[in-house]
């Protein structure tokens, strides 16, 4: 005969089984406690943004290939199309007391020849030296800061054939970079490559192999380098023939001159 004990479901049981309304109980009794550690993490981001800034700001100042780095991800987002950037409110907010930190990410896409994700879409431009640039995000840092970069597409390369380099052979790559319908784009790639500051994709040609553009995409970031430090030589140039003049003793002479009038300018003459 199998006996069958029922337990006690009262009493001591119950009070054993989680309450959900302790956790509020708990939030609410802490509630300051919460708040201070809220401030502190955004005091902590703050000073990180600051700080990533200044190295920026020291950076861009250093090396002419990131000040034109920098300037490409400005020219980026003031010329990107705000119809491809969709970020909805996340009911994750509710654990942050509804700060809009978290955020649902519906953008646009930069996706490989496989609809691989490459980043999402912040916004693009076609720079002078015949290159479509895309700024785009992948990751975030603490969960809600975005690392983005910039993937330079090649539109035209033009290749030397010959070993006395008169020959050349121009290769049309816009037909690797389409647009679907919903406002994606697919670069016909495998992957994407680092090149200096800028990420290039690897293209690929039928046979499914990677084309080679190694040289021609290094001698641009050289190109890249000469020109800015050009451009930094003719500035300083001009800002040290101004101080020159405004500390030259004669110039200050004659601009400390009263204007003469018509008669004494004649009587000069004479």
């Amino acid at each position: 005969m199998v006996e069958v004990i029922k337990g006690d479901v009262s009493g001591e049981a119950i009070n054993q089984m989680p309450n959900p309304m302790a956790i509020f109980g708990w939030l609410g009794q802490h509630v300051v406690l919460i708040i201070f550690a809220l401030l502190l993490v955004g005091m902590a981001i703050i000073l990180f943004i600051i700080l990533k800034k200044f190295e920026d700001e020291r950076k861009a100042r250093d090396d002419p290939i990131y000040e034109y780095y920098k300037n490409v991800v400005i020219a980026c987002q003031g010329q990107a199309d705000q119809n491809r950037i969709i970020n909805n409110y996340s009911l994750k907010n509710i654990l942050v007391f509804g700060l809009p930190i978290f955020r649902n990410e519906h953008s646009a896409r930069i996706l490989d020849y496989t609809n691989r994700l490459l980043g999402f879409y912040r916004g693009h431009f076609i720079s002078q030296d015949g290159n479509l640039n895309f700024l785009v995000y992948k990751n975030k840092s603490f969960g809600i800061m975005e690392q983005r970069f910039v993937i330079r597409c090649p539109i035209q390369i033009n290749l030397k054939t010959s070993n006395n380099q008169k020959n050349s052979n121009i290769i049309d790559l816009k037909s690797f970079i389409g647009e679907y319908a919903n406002g994606d784009y697919k670069i016909n790639c495998c992957s994407v490559e680092k090149v200096s500051y800028f990420w290039v994709p690897v293209f690929i040609d039928n046979d499914m192999k990677p084309i080679d553009l190694r040289s021609k995409l290094n001698k641009s970031i050289v190109d890249i380098g000469y020109s800015q430090m050009v451009s930094r030589v003719l500035a300083l140039g001009s800002k040290q023939v101004e101080k020159a003049m405004l500390h030259n003793p004669n110039l200050k002479f004659k601009q400390m001159e009263p204007e003469k009038t018509k008669a004494e300018s004649n009587n000069d003459e004479d």
